[in-house]
C-alpha cells in the first residue's frame, strides 16, 4: 500500500515491506518507573538482536499507546484493523516488525520503549504524564545502552498517546529529536500558543480520512464533520508549516484504529533519516548567558559521515534567534568535525532554552540536521508586584477579596503596595501573559505586612498547584514588614512548567499588605534532576541586639517546623543538623545573611531528599566566632 502524501519538507515516506525478510529476534524485558503521584509503572523496552553481543550504544524509539491501551499494546497486546474495512480483530508485535525492520536495513539497530499510561485519571496535556515519561527517559538511559543525545531519541504515540508524544517533546525538547503524531486525539486544542518559543523538533503526522473520533473539546455527538479529526489535523499541520516547525503529513482511507503497524513502520522510517546512531560530540564556550548580555560565542560538532544521521554537505548555523549575524558556516576540519568560529551575539531578553539550528548545506528542505542549545538565564529578579503590578502581570480578585493595588498606608519599597482585605474565605490572584519561563528562577519571595484582624489560614500557590501555609512563616502579631521565601518546588512547580499566576487563599477577617512580590534569580543553573533538603525562610529587617538561636516550634515536629535565629549583624551564616553521632544530615543555611530577625522552615529531609528517620537531632547556628546549639525531635 502507498500512503498520499503531503509534507511541509521535501520527503516522502513509504509504508515498510517486511514480509519475507529473514530476521533474528531480539528480546523485551520489563521495567517499573516512577509515576510524580506516587507509584511506579510497568514499562517494555525492546533490545535488538546481538544487544547483549557488543558494547555499541544504541537510539531508541518510544511508542505510546491510546486511551485503554498499556505498555503490551503494541506487543500483541490490543487488536487493530488491517484496513478500514477490516474488523478491530488483528494483532501485532512491534518486536517483531523491528526485527524485520532492522533486518531490511529500513531501521539501524535500535532500541524500543513502551511507557504504561493505563488507567489515565490525567488528560494527555497534563504534567504528571509529561513527568513520567521523562522519568521513563532516565531509567532506560541508565539502564541500557542508549545514545545519549536527543538526536539519537525519537517518540510517537497513537491517539491520546499522540498527544502524550507531543506535550513531552514540548516539555523536554532537550531529549527528543523527532515526534510521530499518529491519528493524535487532544484533549485540549492546540494554538499557536502551544508551540511557543524555537521548537527544534521534526513532526511526523498522519489521520486518516475516515476517522470519525470527534474532537474533545468540541464535544460528542455533534455528527458534523467538522468537528472531527480528518478536519481539524490539517489545521494543526497548517499551523505548524505557518510557525517554520519542519512537519510531514501523511493521510490515507483508514479509520482511527486500523493501519496502525504501517503508521508506526512510517514514522520509525521517517525518523531514521535523522537519527543519530552514535554519539555526536558538541562543545561550545558556554551554554549559559544572561539574557539581554552580549558574548562572543563559539562551537564544535562531530558529526557522523556515513549511514543513518550522516551529514551529506557541510554544516551552517542560523544564529539569527540567538542575536547573531545571521547564518554562518561552520569550517570542516575533516573527518566528520566543523567548527564555528567566535561570533558575538546580542542574547535576547526571552529567559528560558534557545535552540541554534545547525543546517545541512546539501539537503535545507529536509529541515535543521540538529541543534545547539544555549540557555537564557534571567539577569535579575521577575516583578510581580513593586511600585505596582510587573510588566504584565495582572491581579485579580473575586467577591471574598477587596484589592487596592496602589495603597499607600505602609510601604516596603517604592510609593505603594499591594492592600488585601476581606471578611472570611480569601481568594486573590495574579496572572500573566506570555507566561514566565522557571528556567533560571529558584524561589518566590514577598514582603507581608499583618496590618489588622486575624488570618485564620493564610496560603500561597503557584499556576493553583500545591499550596503553602505560610502562616507558619509570618507572625500575625508582629506589625512590621515580614519577608517571606519559598522554593519553587515545593509549590509543586515542575522543572519544565511555567508560571502563569500566582494566588493567595485563606480565612481572613481584616488587611494585610503586600509587597515586593518576585521571582527570584538563581546565581547559578542548578544540576537537572537533583533533590535537596527544602527550607523555607522569613526575614525582619528590625535589629536584634544579640545573637539568639531559639528552640524550633513545634518541637516535636511530624511534617516540618520553624527555627528562628536573631543576628545583630550581616554576616556569614551556616545553619546545619546533624545526628547524634555528629554526622551531617543537612545544611538548611550557608551564606550571607543581613542583620534581623530569621525563620526558616524545614520539612525534616536530608540534602538528597530523603526523609529522616524519627530521633533526635542537633541544629547548630554558627557566625563569625559565634555559635549555638540545640535539640529538636522528629517523629514519623
Amino acid at each position: 500500500m502507498r500512503l498520499a502524501l503531503r509534507t511541509g519538507i521535501a520527503l516522502v515516506v513509504a509504508t515498510a515491506l517486511t514480509a519475507g525478510v529473514a530476521a533474528a529476534a531480539g528480546i523485551v524485558e520489563t521495567r517499573q518507573a516512577a509515576y510524580p503521584t506516587g507509584g511506579t509503572r510497568s514499562v517494555n523496552v525492546y533490545l535488538p538482536d546481538g544487544y547483549s553481543q557488543t558494547d555499541r550504544r544504541y537510539p531508541t524509539a518510544y511508542l505510546i499507546h491510546g486511551w485503554g491501551g498499556d505498555y503490551t499494546s503494541f506487543l500483541g497486546g490490543a487488536t487493530y484493523g488491517g484496513s478500514f474495512s477490516e474488523p478491530l480483530t488483528r494483532r501485532f508485535s512491534m518486536a517483531t516488525e523491528a526485527d524485520s525492520l532492522i533486518a531490511a536495513g529500513d531501521l539501524p539497530p535500535m532500541i524500543l520503549v513502551f511507557p504504561n499510561i493505563a488507567n489515565r485519571t490525567e488528560p494527555a496535556t497534563s504534567i504528571p504524564v509529561a513527568s513520567y515519561l521523562a522519568n521513563v527517559v532516565a531509567l532506560v538511559d541508565s539502564s541500557y545502552r542508549t545514545i545519549r543525545d536527543r538526536d539519537a531519541r525519537v517518540i510517537g504515540g497513537h491517539s491520546v498517546g499522540g498527544s502524550d508524544a507531543m506535550t513531552v517533546a514540548l516539555a523536554y525538547p532537550e531529549l527528543f529529536g523527532s515526534v510521530g503524531l499518529l491519528a493524535p486525539y487532544f484533549t485540549t486544542k492546540p494554538t499557536p500558543a502551544t508551540f511557543s518559543g524555537p521548537i527544534p523538533l521534526r513532526f511526523w503526522v498522519y489521520v486518516g480520512a475516515n476517522d470519525k473520533h470527534e474532537l474533545w473539546w468540541v464535544g460528542f455527538g455533534s455528527g458534523d464533520p467538522k468537528d472531527h479529526l480528518p478536519a481539524y489535523i490539517p489545521e494543526l499541520v497548517g499551523m505548524m508549516a505557518a510557525l517554520g516547525i519542519p512537519h510531514t503529513f501523511v493521510q490515507d482511507d483508514g479509520d482511527h484504529n486500523s493501519m496502525i503497524r504501517e503508521r508506526l513502520d512510517g514514522f520509525l522510517i521517517y525518523s531514521a533519516r535523522f537519527l543519530a546512531t552514535r554519539p555526536q560530540a558538541r562543545s561550545t564556550t558556554q551554554d549559559t548567558v544572561v539574557a539581554g548580555s552580549e558574548v562572543e560565542w563559539s562551537a564544535r560538532v562531530e558529526a557522523p559521515t556515513q549511514g543513518f544521521g550522516a551529514v551529506s554537505g557541510g554544516l551552517r548555523a542560523d544564529l539569527r534567534g540567538v542575536g547573531g549575524p545571521g547564518v554562518v558556516a561552520l569550517v570542516s576540519e575533516g573527518e566528520g568535525v566543523y567548527r564555528l568560529d567566535p561570533v558575538r551575539l546580542a542574547i535576547p531578553d526571552t529567559t528560558g532554552q534557545r535552540w541554534v539550528p545547525l543546517l545541512d548545506s546539501q539537503s535545507p528542505a529536509q529541515g535543521p540536521y540538529s541543534y545547539l542549545r544555549l540557555v537564557v538565564w534571567p539577569a535579575d529578579d521577575r516583578d510581580l508586584f513593586g511600585d505596582g503590578p510587573g510588566p504584565g502581570w495582572t491581579w485579580r480578585q473575586d467577591n471574598t477579596a477587596v484589592l487596592d493595588t496602589a495603597a499607600t498606608a505602609v510601604v516596603s519599597q517604592g510609593s505603594r503596595s499591594l492592600a488585601v482585605k476581606a471578611g472570611g474565605a480569601l481568594k486573590a490572584s495574579c496572572e500573566t501573559t506570555p507566561p514566565v519561563s522557571r528556567v533560571g528562577y529558584d524561589s518566590l519571595a514577598l514582603a507581608l505586612y499583618p496590618s489588622e484582624g486575624t488570618a485564620l489560614a493564610l496560603e500561597v500557590g503557584l499556576n493553583l498547584h500545591k499550596r503553602k501555609n505560610i502562616l507558619k512563616l509570618v507572625n500575625w502579631a508582629d506589625k512590621r514588614w515580614q519577608q517571606v521565601a519559598l522554593p519553587l518546588d515545593s509549590l509543586g512547580l515542575e522543572p519544565k512548567e511555567d508560571v502563569t499566576s500566582i494566588a493567595f487563599f485563606g480565612s481572613l477577617k481584616g488587611t494585610f499588605y503586600l509587597d515586593d512580590v518576585r521571582l527570584i534569580a538563581a546565581a547559578a543553573p542548578a544540576a537537572p534532576g537533583m533533590d535537596g533538603t527544602a527550607v523555607q525562610e522569613t526575614y525582619s529587617a528590625a535589629l536584634p541586639s544579640v545573637f539568639v538561636l531559639d528552640q524550633n516550634h513545634p518541637n516535636p515536629f511530624n511534617s516540618d517546623t520553624v527555627i528562628r535565629f536573631d543576628l545583630p549583624q550581616a554576616g556569614e551564616v551556616a545553619l546545619v543538623l546533624y545526628n547524634l553521632v555528629g554526622q551531617q544530615v543537612a545544611t538548611l543555611v550557608q551564606e550571607a545573611r543581613e542583620a534581623g530577625a530569621h525563620a526558616v522552615l524545614w520539612n525534616g529531609e536530608d540534602e538528597h531528599g530523603r526523609a529522616l528517620a524519627s530521633g533526635v537531632y542537633l541544629y547548630r547556628l554558627r557566625t563569625g566566632s559565634q555559635e549555638q546549639t540545640r535539640k529538636l525531635l522528629l517523629l514519623r
